[in-house]
């Protein structure tokens, strides 16, 4: 792109600024609709350690590549039904307001919960969210619970491997879900993207935000009071009453 068809770019974008302004509200609006529907949820922390036991023979490489995958198949168990029902059966108070169709149960399971491994460590980070803060406390220790005594059922190693709590959990005192500011400030950029693209490719076409409603505007035509002339037509009437003179203003 030269210099020239870089200058006629901004030209177009600073002559059209009325339609970048309007469809970045636009998004804005929707993006708060959308922000706005969505239940309120707290967040519960956890953060747990794999430990690999007899690893006499081994290299350090080795040790932290192998607890690696072990992490790595523990967080991805995390997601899977049966782990759900031993989370569910594991005596905590959670209540079991998921549905009973299996396909949207395991859904709703996977956004109720995030995992994530810190790379070479062994640590085990697990999020748990839920419209009442108690509930996501309890999740994430019912999860905490399964791994330290059921982790055995999902790898081959046997008693070879530990599960450790390494943090309690830390729960936010006010709903972290939405996050209304990010969400707000993504649709400011999709925004003025969007209208940036849509001014540039459709120049001639105009929009124009009504944002005043038409019955304020008819209200305050009525209201208005027309100026009188400064000076009025007067008939000026001669003795014989016959000639008449009009002066205009």
């Amino acid at each position: 792109m030269n210099a020239e068809n870089s200058n006629k770019i901004w030209q177009i974008l600073a002559k059209k600024w009325q339609n970048i302004l309007s469809i970045t509200l636009i998004v804005c609006f929707f993006a708060s609709i959308l922000t706005i529907t969505q239940p309120l949820k707290y967040k519960s922390s956890m953060n747990l350690l794999v430990i690999q036991g007899n690893t006499e023979g081994l290299d350090y490489y080795s040790t932290s590549k192998s607890t690696q995958y072990l992490s790595d198949i523990l967080t991805q168990v995390i997601y899977s039904s049966s782990f759900f029902n031993n989370v569910m059966d594991s005596g905590f108070r959670i209540n079991d307001n998921f549905s009973q169709n299996e396909r949207k149960r395991k859904k709703q399971w996977e956004k109720t919960i995030i995992t994530k491994v810190t790379r070479d460590t062994g640590i085990i980070t697990i999020d748990a969210y839920s419209t009442k803060r108690d509930q996501a406390e309890q999740i994430v220790q019912a999860i905490s619970y399964v791994l330290k005594t059921k982790h055995s059922l999902y790898h081959g190693k046997g008693s070879n491997v530990k599960v450790k709590v390494i943090d309690q959990p830390i729960t936010s005192n006010w709903p972290v879900k939405p996050n209304i500011l990010a969400n707000l400030a993504i649709a400011l950029v999709a925004g003025l993207i969007i209208g940036a693209w849509f001014s540039y490719l459709f120049p001639e076409t105009n929009i124009k935000l009504n944002l005043i409603p038409n019955k304020f505007k008819r209200k305050k035509a009525f209201n208005h009071k027309p100026q009188e002339p400064k000076e009025k037509v007067m008939d000026i009437f001669s003795e014989d009453k016959k000639e008449i003179a009009e002066i205009q203003y």
